[in-house]
């Protein structure tokens, strides 16, 4: 992690302002193991879904996938990663869902799922990431209905420490 201490000052025609109290801000450590990332499904982007509501949603809500369903994730990692691990939370409204999965636009999987609606099945797929910006992605590629989707869990071991864009923690100084 990396600490940052500021103090402000303004001028304009008038003059200068006094400069405020010093303020410190500080990065995210990196694990240097990896780490976990959650995305939401209701934060990414998709096409032919809809935001749902539900008490059993990891954040109380997910995404009802319809025909030609496709949603988009981006995950910003701070360095390239061999083997990340993603577990897609699916569910099927009835009978069989799948969808392929692709990193970066590489098809690297397909997740399949027969669990009803109102609990989730947790999918793991493998794939390798690139330092910066990754799109990851569920894609209507496998001629079945859509499933409901919550989030992806993004694991990283070795190297990525997770994303680089982490908003950094802020103390207001006395």
């Amino acid at each position: 992690s990396t600490t940052y201490t500021y103090r402000v000052s303004a001028s304009n025609a008038s003059g200068a302002s006094g400069t405020t109290p010093e303020v410190s801000a500080t990065t995210q450590a990196s694990s240097g193991g990896g780490g976990t990332n959650l995305l939401e499904a209701e934060d990414a982007s998709y096409v032919n879904g809809s935001e749902s509501n539900a008490s059993y949603a990891s954040n109380g809500k997910y995404v009802d996938g319809n025909g030609s369903f496709n949603i988009t994730w981006n995950y910003n990692s701070a360095s390239s990663i061999t083997g990340a691990t993603m577990k897609f939370a699916i569910a099927s409204p009835s009978g069989t869902r799948k969808l392929g999965v692709f990193v970066n636009n590489t098809k690297v999987g397909t997740v399949e799922t027969t669990v009803p609606r109102g609990s989730w099945d947790i999918i793991s797929i493998t794939a390798d990431l690139q330092a910066g910006n990754n799109a990851i992605e569920l894609r209507d590629t496998e001629n079945a209905s859509e499933p409901d989707v919550d989030y992806v869990e993004i694991e990283t071991t070795g190297g990525g420490g997770g994303p680089s864009n982490q908003a950094p923690t802020a103390d207001a100084g006395t």
